[in-house]
């Protein structure tokens, strides 16, 4: 399993490193955004690299390949999913490390992430990839693409409207750790829903 999450990180280390660097200059455009920062950042890092390696894996039969070796399909779809988690714990090692970077040098300008945003983030990463990776396995990842586009969009535009439901959040009386709870709960309920739906899929997918 190990070797199949690291295959998906560094699947084409190019898109990892734009990832990452794409992750840090929308921490500073978009620093505004406050609460609804690491989301954003978050799903940009997870779209760059998810998607490419949607793409990979149908344009060189990756998927087949995997087949000949002693390696359950369950397990090559579960990997998808791990990443996700993986590329969160990443990215939350990232934005807390410039937060405390840009403090240190008296910048200031990167918010801090609370419990509550940090799961926001997961929840809506979950989101992504619980919606496009069972369409990946159905449709294939050309077809896929334009969601997972769509959905970035999606995400896009509602992050400023982020803090306005926090604040509303907070006034009807949900406290950090609740709403980061909740959040935590829909994105393991998406994800294990998501898994078992394309196990399903690439269970009877021809290759």
């Amino acid at each position: 399993m190990l070797w199949l999450i690291k295959k998906e990180l560094t699947a084409n280390v190019k898109y990892l490193v734009i990832g990452f660097v794409i992750f840090l200059v929308y921490a500073f455009i978009f620093s505004s955004n406050g609460v609804g920062l690491f989301t954003l950042c978050l799903t940009i890092c997870v779209y760059s690299i998810s998607a490419t390696n949607l793409a990979i894996d149908e344009r060189y039969h990756i998927d087949r390949l995997l087949t000949t070796l002693p390696v359950r399909r369950r397990d090559v779809v579960l990997s998808k999913f791990l990443l996700i988690d993986v590329m969160f714990a990443v990215c939350l090692a990232l934005y807390a490390l410039l937060f405390l970077a840009t403090n240190a040098l008296g910048i200031g300008r990167i918010p801090p992430v609370s419990f509550s945003a940090a799961m926001l983030g997961l929840f809506t990463a979950s989101v992504y990839s619980g919606v496009t990776i069972p369409l990946n396995y159905r449709f294939g990842a050309q077809s896929t693409r334009y969601v997972a586009m769509g959905l970035f969009f999606v995400v896009f535009a509602l992050s400023p409207l982020l803090p306005k439901g926090a604040t509303l959040a907070t006034g009807a009386g949900f406290s950090d750790g609740l709403t980061g709870g909740l959040c935590l709960l829909g994105a393991a309920a998406v994800q294990t829903g998501s898994f078992f739906l394309s196990n399903a899929l690439f269970a009877k997918k021809d290759l």
